[in-house]
C-alpha cells in the first residue's frame, strides 16, 4: 500500500476538519522535531530516515499512519487549549490580575483614541479653512499687476519647511518647533504671496507661485491622511469598545465576540442561540455543500482548530529540546537559535489564533443572522413579524427552559384544522 492508498483509506474515516485541524498540526511540529533532533542528536535521523524509505517503502505508510492516529489522539487538547488561552479555566487570581492589567491598558487605549480623533478632526477642520484663506487670497491677488518675487521666495522656503516638518511626522517624530506652528507659518506666508501677484499662467513667477499653493495643499493632505491613520489605528487595536466584556486574554476577547452579538441583537446568550441556529443549517440541507455560508463556518472553525492546536504543540519544541540541549550539552548554537525563535513563532501563533477565531465569529454572527428565523418552524412555532417581537420570543424561549417559569409557548401547525 502506498501513501495515496493510505490517505485515501482514511480519507472516509475522517472530515475535512480533521485533516486541517487535526493532522496538518500534528505533521508541521513532528517534521519540526525531526530537524532538530537530526541536528543535535547524535544518530544521523536524516540518513536513517532516507535510508528507511528508500530500503522498506512501508516505514512511510507506517509513518504516517502513526502521525494520523496521534492526530487523532491529540484532537481533544484542542478544546482544553482553547480553554486556556480564552482563560476560562485559569485560577481566579490569575483570571483577575491579568484582567485587571488589561483593562489599564485599555485606558491607556482609549484615552490614545480619544486623542487620536481629536488631532485628526482638529486637522481636518484647521486644513479646510487654511484651503478656503488660500483661495481668498487668490482672488484678492488677480487684481494685482506686478509680482512681488520677495513673497513668493518666503512662501517657496515655507513650505519647504512644511515639507519636512510633515516628513519627521510621518517618521513618528514631533517637529521642531511645533506642527502647527509652522502650518500655520506656512499658510500665513502663501497666503501673502497670493494676495499680492496675479494668476496670469503665462508668466514664469505665477507658475512658480502655482507649485507652492499645490505645494502646500499636498502638504497638509498628507498631515491630514497621517492624523487619519493614527485614529484608524489606534481604534482597531481593540476589539470592544465595553471593557465590561474585555477577558484576561486578547483570544478570549474574540470568543466573546459572538455572545456580545446575540447578546445584544436577539437578546439571549450564544450558547443558548447556536446549537438552534445549527439545527436550522442541517434542516435546510447545506451545511454539506462545498460552498456558501455553512461551509465557511466549517472552515472557519477548523482553521480556529488548527491554530489553537499548532500552538499548543508548538510550545514543546523549546520545552523539550532547550532542556535536552543543555543536559546532553549539545549544539549552543541550536540552543541560541530555537531560543530566539521560539518566542517570535509562539507570539505569531498566538496572533493566528486570534485572528483566525475572530474570523470565525464574523461568520457565525452572518450565519446566526441568516437561519435564525429558520428555527422557528422547526420548533412549530410562528414566526415573529416585527423585530421587537423577535427579541422577545427568543427571551420567552429562553426562559422557557425553566420548568417553574410560568413561560407558556403556543406551537403553530401550518395546514392544521383549528
Amino acid at each position: 500500500m502506498g501513501v495515496g492508498d493510505l490517505l485515501t483509506s482514511f480519507k472516509g474515516f475522517f472530515s475535512r476538519a480533521f485533516w486541517l485541524g487535526a493532522f496538518l498540526p500534528v505533521a508541521i511540529v513532528a517534521a519540526v522535531h525531526a530537524a532538530i533532533a537530526d541536528a543535535v542528536v547524535p544518530v544521523d535521523v536524516g540518513a536513517w530516515v532516507v535510508t528507511a524509505v528508500s530500503s522498506e517503502p512501508g516505514t512511510t505508510v507506517v509513518a504516517i499512519a502513526a502521525i494520523l492516529f496521534l492526530a487523532y489522539a491529540l484532537a481533544p487538547i484542542t478544546t482544553i487549549a482553547g480553554a486556556i488561552l480564552d482563560g476560562s479555566v485559569m485560577p481566579k487570581r490569575l483570571h483577575e490580575s491579568l484582567r485587571r492589567a488589561r483593562f489599564a491598558d485599555w485606558n491607556a487605549g482609549a484615552e490614545a483614541i480619544n486623542a487620536a480623533r481629536i488631532d485628526y478632526a482638529q486637522i481636518q477642520t484647521l486644513r479646510g479653512r487654511l484651503i478656503e484663506r488660500l483661495q481668498n487670497a487668490r482672488d484678492v491677488g488677480a487684481a494685482k499687476l506686478q509680482p512681488d518675487l520677495a513673497a513668493i521666495e518666503a512662501a517657496e522656503t515655507a513650505v519647504a519647511d512644511l515639507d519636512a516638518a510633515v516628513a519627521q511626522l510621518i517618521e513618528g517624530n514631533e517637529p521642531d518647533g511645533g506642527l502647527a506652528a509652522r502650518l500655520h507659518r506656512a499658510a500665513a506666508t502663501v497666503q501673502v504671496a497670493l494676495e499680492a501677484c496675479s494668476a496670469d499662467e503665462a508668466d514664469d513667477w505665477s507658475q512658480r507661485l502655482d507649485r507652492t499653493q499645490t505645494g502646500f495643499d499636498a502638504a497638509t493632505l498628507r498631515i491630514e491622511s497621517e492624523y487619519r491613520h493614527r485614529r484608524d489605528a489606534a481604534q482597531s487595536r481593540a476589539f470592544l469598545d465595553d471593557p465590561v466584556d474585555w477577558q484576561p486574554t486578547r483570544f478570549g476577547d474574540a470568543r466573546q465576540l459572538c455572545d456580545r452579538f446575540c447578546r445584544d441583537s436577539y437578546g439571549v446568550p450564544f450558547s443558548f442561540l447556536w446549537p438552534r441556529v445549527l439545527l436550522a443549517m442541517n434542516g435546510a440541507g447545506e451545511a454539506d455543500e462545498d460552498k456558501g455560508l455553512p461551509r465557511t463556518v466549517v472552515d472557519g472553525a477548523a482553521q480556529v482548530e488548527f491554530a489553537v492546536l499548532l500552538l499548543a504543540l508548538a510550545v514543546t519544541v523549546p520545552a523539550f529540546w532547550l532542556p535536552y540541549i543543555v543536559i546532553a550539552n549539545k549544539s549552543l548554537a541550536a540552543f541560541v537559535l530555537i531560543g530566539v525563535l521560539a518566542p517570535a513563532v509562539l507570539a505569531a501563533l498566538y496572533e493566528l489564533a486570534v485572528q483566525s477565531e475572530v474570523r470565525f465569529a464574523n461568520s457565525v454572527n452572518s450565519a446566526v443572522d441568516r437561519y435564525r428565523l429558520d428555527v422557528f418552524p422547526l420548533l412549530k412555532l410562528k414566526p415573529p413579524p416585527t423585530r421587537s417581537a423577535e427579541r422577545a420570543l427568543w427571551r420567552k424561549l429562553h426562559n422557557a427552559r425553566v420548568a417553574d417559569s410560568g413561560v407558556e409557548l403556543v406551537y403553530h401547525y401550518p395546514g392544521a384544522t383549528p
